[in-house]
Formats: C-alpha cells, structure tokens, sequence
C-alpha cells in the first residue's frame, strides 16, 4: 500500500523528494564531461611544451566527440538492462567508469604523449561511464513520481544540463593550480566516490506502486503501445527524433 512505504525515514510521498536531489548531483557529475572546452587548449599546451607535441583544433576536440558517440551508444545499452540490473547496480558501474576515465586521462598521456590517450580514457571509457549511469536517475525520478512524472525527470536533468556551469569554473581554477592532467584526477576521483555513493541509495518502488490519493488518468489520453527495439526502428516516431 503506498501509505506503508517509507522512504528515508519518512512517507513515500515526501521521501521521494530526495531522488530528485540524488539524481540532480550524480547529473551534475556526469555531464561535468561537456567542460572539456576548458580543457583543450591546456591539453595543447601541455603536449607542445612536455612533449613537442602538436595537437590541432581538430584533433583537440577528439576526446569530446568521441565520448559524445560512446555516451550514445552505452546509454542504449544500459537502458536495456536497467530493469534487470537495477540503478543502483547500473550507476555503480557507470560511477567507476566515469571516474577510471577522467583519472586515466590525467595519467596515460604522461606514458603515451598523444591526444589518442586522452581519447581512450575520457572519450571512450569516460564516455561509456555516463552513458551507463545517464539513464538510472532518471527512471528513479519516473517511477516514484508518476503523478509529478514531468516536473521529476526536469529537476533531475536540470543537474546534467547545468553542470558545464559549475563544473567548468572548478576545472579552469584547477588547471590554473595543479595543470590540466591532476586536474582530471582529482576530479575523477572526486566523481567516482559521489556517483557511487549517491548510487547506492536509488531503487525502484515495487510493482503498482502509486501516490496516496491518486489515480492515472483513463480518459482522453491514448494508450501507450509497449514496442521490442526492432519494432521501434520502424516507426516514424522514433526516426523523426533521431532526425
């Protein structure tokens, strides 16, 4: 019954208000990786004046663009196996990943002097980090508020899309510092303790599990069609977003 879930020591109701806030700061964490225009031109000068070393805009950016395609292609995975892994299990993968990426990238370059070392570890690694935790605090948000589904999923969000604001300003003070390769450490491994923590508090409500005192609309509004992935490829819909 939903009066006799407590979440956090308190109802559901209000309880639920804290995956919000788990979900704002793991966001902000994750989408720290759209900083990395304040990492580029450190990274050149780094490698031209450590290693003679000439990086070229176009190759400065690779890291960036590569973990825009890994962050694609993992967040498909890991929506997959969300149900049956769960978000805590998911965003405890995706933490570790994230923050081996961001600590390997301040480290492999000094071994492999090349912006390809850069590319593996945030691009790849980094990059298929976000995007097996991106989905978990976002279903969290879904489920526990279907009736405030909307407003949930924008405050979680809210942390992603907002992050580049906090995290650009901590990143450029850092490699002003300590130079841009600690500076990916000490923020890797600041990311990986807070995603997983964070992680280990996000779980689902159990099967049919509905505010005190609501009830789904059941008029005017079409049903939802339950599609496999095959089936979606195929329709208009999902081509006109990709699109």
């Amino acid at each position: 019954m939903a009066e006799d879930t407590k979440l956090f020591g308190m109802k559901a109701e209000s309880g639920r208000w804290i995956f919000i806030v788990l979900g704002f700061i793991i966001n902000i964490c994750l989408g720290s990786v759209y900083a990395f225009s304040v990492f580029k031109v450190p990274l050149q000068k780094w490698f031209a004046d450590t290693h003679q070393v000439t990086v070229g805009s176009i190759e400065g950016n690779l890291p960036f663009m590569i973990f825009l395609g890994f962050f694609a292609i993992l967040m498909f995975f890991g929506g997959r196996v969300l149900d049956r892994l769960g978000p805590k299990k998911i965003g405890i993968i995706g933490g570790i990943l994230v923050g081996l990426g961001w600590i390997l990238a301040g480290i492999l370059p000094t071994i492999w002097p090349s912006i390809w070392a850069v590319v593996v570890t945030y691009g790849m690694i980094g990059g298929g980090g976000v995007g097996l935790a991106y989905g978990g605090p976002i279903a969290v948000a879904a489920r526990w508020f279907p009736d405030k589904k909307g407003l949930a999923v924008g405050l979680t969000l809210a942390g992603f899309g907002g992050s580049p604001f906090i995290s650009a300003y901590v990143a450029s003070a850092l490699i002003k510092a300590v130079n841009p390769l600690n500076t990916f450490i000490y923020m890797g491994i600041a990311f990986v303790i807070i995603v997983i923590l964070l992680s280990l508090f996000l779980k689902f409500p159990v099967t049919g599990w509905k505010p005190a005192g609501w009830a789904p609309k059941t008029t005017g509004v079409a049903a939802a069609a339950e599609l496999t992935t095959s089936e979606m490829v195929k329709t208009p819909t999902f081509w006109g977003l990709v699109g």
